[in-house]
């Protein structure tokens, strides 16, 4: 266990030095401050990288992966409406984004508007039929409105795409369960 921190530790460490060399110089850059917000999550300070995001957004309004990650800081945190406030603000900027989609029908089922969820996990779906985490998200979705089938067949399609996937194989599990 000891032996497994210290690794992820080093790991984190060893991406923001590499980051931190590859940008540097880069100060001048229009996305040094996502630059340093990202160092700053790898490296396990929040705070700082939500600052440093902010700042990239301040000065670049129109950088729309800051507002991503600025959502999921958010969203983390409990903040639904910021983080909706922020993934809205990324798909403006990029409509045809699927993770951004996907972020934001994430954030309309926590808030139990899962309609409109299911409707963004669709398109997201439609926008990049290639990912696993989209697919659990619309499970999940489909089963907290009941329908278990259409979760089933959306976990089986994740589990096609990433056969070890972890959260597909342990909503299959769910799944299989007898209803009470």
């Amino acid at each position: 266990m000891m032996r497994s921190r210290c690794g992820k530790r080093i790991l984190a460490c060893s991406i923001a030095f590499e980051a931190v060399f590859i940008f540097a110089g880069c100060s001048s850059a229009p996305y040094s401050q996502f630059n340093q917000g990202v160092v700053k999550l790898h490296t396990g300070d929040e705070a700082k990288a939500e600052a440093s995001f902010e700042d990239a957004v301040q000065k670049d309004p129109h950088n729309a992966e800051a507002w991503n990650q600025l959502g999921i800081i958010a969203f983390d945190r409990g903040d639904k409406e910021k983080a909706e406030e922020c993934f809205r603000s990324a798909l403006e900027l990029k409509p045809q984004n699927a993770v951004y989609t996907r972020n934001l029908a994430i954030v309309f089922a926590q808030k139990k508007e899962l309609d409109l969820a299911d409707k963004l996990l669709e398109k997201a779906l439609e926008l990049d039929p290639s990912d696993p985490d989209t697919y659990v998200a619309l499970a999940k979705v489909k089963t907290l409105n009941g329908n278990k089938e259409a979760a089933r067949q959306a976990v089986e399609k994740a589990l096609e795409l990433n056969p070890a996937h972890q959260e597909a194989i342990a909503l299959r599990g769910w799944l299989k369960e007898p209803s009470p």
